[in-house]
């Protein structure tokens, strides 16, 4: 298990998961599947002549198949571990532009450095935090973003001891946990409802995640973490756990089996 902090940058809706990973989940999942198939294959192959009963040939294949079933459902669900999560306003109701930015600094101190958890992680702990640039947009309509691009390097400088690596926002779009519920699966569904494809690329990147995001968790049995988040605010909880796992992919860090 390899423990992460990953970060959604934002004053109003600050959102963290503390998790630790099973990067060796797939070698674990082919060894269990592999031994299904013996299991199978002696099954099938049962000598007669062993003086053994049909049904204890039954017996002992049932219950061989239920502890390979119980052991790959432990398998999955322990993928992701959680140890805190959450969606916090760092300023506590007051309007951004109410709020200076030596204040907003104070604020997001205060938070972390009182945190039973997430204020001091465990020192094995790699911190994934979202970059978000001065501006975004094209160059011709480029939007100002310094106080979210405030926070990302805020976050890096306070977990600076803890391996910290900053990521595209849009790294957690280039995975998918189906076939349909990729990036582009979303985005053409939002061109045909949004104005502009700018406001189509946006929220089907926010769509995106919070929807993979509920399947990730509904297999790994913590609906419990669906629930106790604000509808509105799930999406930013989702952001945070899932470009955790997008780094992992994209660095090739989740362990292959061999063939």
């Amino acid at each position: 298990m390899r423990r992460f902090i990953g970060w959604d940058c934002a004053n109003k809706t600050l959102a963290w998961s503390y998790i630790s990973v099973d990067t060796e989940i797939l070698v674990k999942i082919s060894t269990l599947i592999r031994e299904m198939h013996r299991v199978i294959n002696v099954y099938e192959s049962w000598d007669s002549l062993t003086g053994a009963t049909p049904q204890d040939r039954n017996n002992t294949f049932i219950s061989s198949m239920q502890g390979l079933q119980h052991a790959m459902l432990t398998t999955i669900q322990g993928f992701i571990i959680y140890h805190s999560y959450g969606v916090t306003d760092v300023l506590k109701g007051r309007k951004l532009a109410d709020v200076s930015p030596v204040e907003r600094t104070k604020a997001l101190w205060s938070f972390l450095s009182t945190h039973p958890t997430i204020g001091h992680v465990a020192p094995d702990t790699t911190s994934i935090i979202e970059y978000q640039p001065p501006k975004v947009g094209s160059a011709m309509s480029a939007k100002t973003n310094v106080a979210a691009s405030a926070v990302s390097h805020q976050l890096m400088f306070y977990y600076v001891n803890y391996n910290p690596i900053l990521v595209d926002p849009k790294l957690k779009n280039t995975i998918a946990c189906s076939s349909t519920m990729t990036y582009e699966s979303y985005l053409a569904a939002e061109m045909i409802k949004r104005k502009s494809p700018r406001e189509a690329r946006y929220a089907a990147r926010k769509i995106h995640s919070k929807e993979n995001f509920i399947y990730l968790c509904t297999m790994l049995g913590l609906q419990h973490i669906i629930k106790s988040v604000k509808a509105s605010q799930l999406d930013d909880l989702a952001d945070s756990t899932m470009q955790v796992v997008a780094h992992l992919v994209s660095t090739g860090a989740i362990v292959r089996p061999s063939i």
